[in-house]
């Protein structure tokens, strides 16, 4: 009996909590361009939405590297990556952040192509000539 008096006021309050807007999808966006990351990965730590921020760039710098390492073994565009065993998700994310704030980088294209970059920057084991080893 209990149950029943319950239910008219579960149904009238249904449609007004599944109106609330999912606020997540301001800083999550499916298309995610290099700008957004990178706001993401320098949000202020001191706040529970920053920290979550850190770690969504985290985890999207991750699943990049990832993917990179999965296809064709490091090989992607000629390119062939040297990962260094052992990388923290934070270091990969510090490392995109220097690359996308520190030149002249279009952070209105995707994400993942700059993230791409960064890493070519960072970890191409193909080495210009004159120089000894892998950056």
């Amino acid at each position: 009996m209990r149950y029943l008096i319950l239910l008219p006021l579960m149904l009238a309050a249904g449609p007004a909590l599944a109106e609330q807007p999912d606020k997540s999808g301001t800083w999550l966006p499916q298309q995610l361009t290099a700008q957004d990351l990178l706001y993401a990965c320098a949000a202020s730590s001191l706040t529970s939405a920053g920290r979550e921020r850190q770690r969504y760039c985290r985890g999207f710098i991750s699943g990049v590297e990832e993917t990179l390492r999965y296809y064709g073994t490091g090989e992607s565009g000629g390119v062939e990556f040297c990962f260094p065993a052992g990388m923290s998700a934070r270091k990969y994310g510090d490392i995109f952040i220097k690359y996308a704030s520190g030149k002249n980088v279009d952070t209105g294209r995707p994400a993942v192509a700059v993230v791409r970059e960064a890493f070519e920057d960072a970890f191409s084991c193909n080495i210009p000539e004159g120089q000894a080893e892998p950056r």
